[in-house]
């Protein structure tokens, strides 16, 4: 369980320090992750057994890191305008 909320936060830390140079597609790329979750999620079920498993968890773990990551780049874009 450790490591599945290490394996979460280190998604969040890369997805905010993805998205915090763009200037555009700040808001896209936690879009993309979704997407690509949803994927990985697919392939995983095709994959099956324990490896499967695993990228299952992995898909989960991004699908929910996106909308935290998405509503953390708009609460640091709302303080950078507030200044």
């Amino acid at each position: 369980m450790k490591s599945l909320l290490g394996l979460t936060l280190v998604f969040i830390v890369v997805i905010v320090i993805i998205s915090l140079p763009l200037k555009q597609m700040k808001f896209l790329v936690p879009l993309i992750f979704i997407l690509f979750s949803i994927i990985l999620f697919i392939i995983s079920t095709i994959v099956g057994q324990w490896e499967g498993m695993q990228l299952g968890v992995i898909s989960a773990s991004l699908f929910i890191v996106s909308p935290v990551s998405l509503i953390l780049i708009f609460v640091l874009q709302q303080l950078k305008f507030k200044k």
